[in-house]
């Protein structure tokens, strides 16, 4: 488990990583436009939600935080990589972000409401 490790080994652990991945990203997207506009369509499906939650103060529990920050950026890199390889277009057409957004809206749905179910007979 990564619990187990000291917190600076982790920080650490996850600069190289990041730098790894931002080398890998500025090799095959040269463009600072084409570098935000994937940063973009990749983050902000898992951030955008959960931010508005915040802002309403609905707390999420952590299970739907991790999944929410889990899954959507997952949706999102594979829908870009798919649509990438033939270069021809997105499935459906659809960018990136939707899939992600909406797989973030169904975690939202189906966990909030497990978490209301569980509220709800815990106090009857």
């Amino acid at each position: 488990r990564f619990d187990s490790y000291p917190t600076n080994i982790m920080i650490k652990i996850g600069m190289v990583i990041m730098l790894l991945l931002g080398i890998i990203m500025a090799i095959m997207l040269p463009s600072v436009v084409d570098l935000w506009y994937t940063f973009g369509t990749i983050a902000i499906p898992a951030l955008l939600l959960p931010t508005l939650f915040s802002i309403f103060k609905k707390p999420l529990s952590k299970t739907t935080a991790k999944l929410n920050l889990l899954i959507p950026p997952f949706i999102s890199i594979m829908w870009f990589l798919f649509g990438k390889i033939d270069n021809s277009s997105y499935y459906w057409g659809l960018e990136p972000f939707y899939p992600g957004l909406g797989s973030s809206l169904l975690i939202l749905i189906l966990f909030n409401r497990s978490q209301r179910e569980t509220l709800n007979a815990n106090e009857s």
